[in-house]
């Protein structure tokens, strides 16, 4: 038995299979846009990344979807479920106790195939503790419990990750409604100038100076533009119900003041560090590596369980048939018993699931690369629509000067008579368009800077 005990003590620390190596990958020396950016050390955005912007009304909203949304505490509440879990497995490593108690009352009739005997009543009473223990011999258990600790920890991960989408939602969907703001302030603008210049058309009409032609076409332009209102105003309340959605709260309880796009503080430039910084940050490789760490492990459970394993019982307590006696010396007993248990044959079904764990540890290490160049990918993007952006931003804002330049001199010489209305026409549709190209331009330029921080991995609220 000394003997026995002593194996079983060296072999409870082994285990089989190899420890798990995070895969290699090779990642950038710098970025290959955002020229100008420090590189020289990481530097990540702070935890509440969106006061960068400068908006009291965005830091609120980001503070109440942080409270409020479903998904973040769906994920929360799921992080408490594999935790629960953890503590499932790993009472696999200890010995199991069960007490018990029994009391049999029973009676015979004592009549025998010759017709004699003699029957009555009797009492069993029984106390019992049982013991049992599977030996770790191989270390599947820990394994076991290493799997899903790693899987708790993916669920932290995904957390993360539902966090910093929620942010990054709240600040675009507000951005959006910013601008369509400021699209539905020019719409009410280019209404209220081209009624004056209905106005203007009216009485050069009804003096005999132009045709119907101009009129019906200056009408024309002032209904395609007063149309134009009731889109905006619908795209511009689905955009606040979407907004209202992502803080927790039913649509129509939000009510926000309507600022104009156009006066949002950009940012400075953000230093986004080294890239192999984000290998150390970003939620979805965390994730993708704890998943690794599980699929790893589990090809060490599937291994261990193609050797014997070794199970301890142990049994003792009291028995007997009255209750004045139970609890005595000679009413105890004990029994001891170890066996083993060897697989031989099963019809291959544990090399089965050792050779599927290994498949998915395979797949699952092209899932970590394929994680990690979508990361620098979207990286990359972000810096280059932010370089691209700036530029055509200015542009645009020269382009919105010369056609209000150019609408004032048509309108300036139609009055005169120097030419016909058309002129007038197109320079008004060129002054629409530039007003809000410019506008989409700022959008998509606060878009390309809140993606950037997504990328980064900025900083994720509301984690445990």
């Amino acid at each position: 038995m000394k003997v026995l005990c002593l194996l079983i003590l060296m072999l409870t620390g082994c285990s089989v299979g190899r420890d798990y190596v995070c895969p290699e990958v090779v990642t950038p020396a710098a970025w290959q846009s955002g020229a100008g950016i420090e590189k020289s050390r990481a530097l990540w955005p702070d935890l509440d990344w969106w006061k960068a912007f400068s908006d009291p009304q965005l830091d609120e909203l980001e503070e109440t979807a942080v409270k409020g949304n479903y998904d973040l505490k769906a994920a929360l509440s799921r992080i408490d479920q594999e935790r629960a879990l953890v503590k499932i497995a790993g009472a696999d490593l200890y010995p199991f106790l069960d007490a018990g108690a029994e009391a049999v009352r029973s009676r015979s009739s004592g009549s025998s195939g010759n017709g004699g005997g003699s029957g009555g009543d009797s009492t069993s009473l029984g106390l019992q503790l049982t013991a049992s223990y599977e030996v770790d011999l191989w270390g599947k258990f820990r394994q076991a419990r290493e799997a899903v600790q790693s899987t708790f920890e993916a669920s932290i991960y995904d957390q993360r990750a539902v966090a910093l989408t929620l942010a990054g939602d709240v600040a675009t969907s507000y951005f959006q409604f910013l601008a369509l703001n400021d699209r539905l302030e020019i719409a009410r603008e280019t209404i209220s100038l081209e009624k004056r210049t209905l106005d203007i058309i009216e009485k050069r009409y009804r003096g005999g100076l132009v045709s119907g032609l101009d009129l019906a076409q200056a009408k024309t332009a002032l209904a395609s533009v007063e149309a134009s209102v009731f889109a905006i105003e619908q795209d511009r309340k689905q955009t606040l119900h979407a907004l209202t959605i992502l803080l927790g709260r039913s649509p129509g309880e939000l009510k926000l003041v309507a600022k104009s796009l156009m006066k949002t503080a950009i940012p400075p430039a953000i230093p986004p560090g080294l890239p192999s910084g984000l290998l150390e940050r970003r939620p979805d490789i965390l994730r993708a590596e704890a998943d690794l760490m599980a699929a790893n492990a589990d090809i060490r459970v599937a291994k261990a369980n193609l050797f014997p394993s070794i199970q301890l019982t142990a049994a003792g307590g009291y028995a007997s048939s009255s209750l004045s006696t139970l609890i005595t010396p000679e009413s105890a007993f004990y029994t001891l018993a170890a066996g083993m248990l060897a697989p031989i044959f099963q019809g291959g079904r544990l090399r089965g699931e050792y050779e599927r764990t290994q498949a998915r540890y395979a797949e699952l290490v092209q899932n970590y690369h394929q994680a990690v160049i979508l990361a620098f990918r979207d990286v990359e993007d972000a810096l280059v629509a932010i370089e691209q952006l700036v530029p055509r931003e200015a542009a645009l804002t020269e382009a919105v000067a010369q056609a209000e330049r150019s609408y004032s001199l048509a309108l300036i010489r139609y009055q005169a008579g120097h030419v016909d209305y058309l002129p007038v026409l197109e320079a008004d549709r060129a002054l629409l368009n530039a007003r809000n190209a410019l506008v989409d331009a700022r959008l998509a330029r606060l878009s390309a800077i809140v993606a950037l921080y997504r990328a980064l991995a900025g900083g994720w609220p509301g984690t445990v």
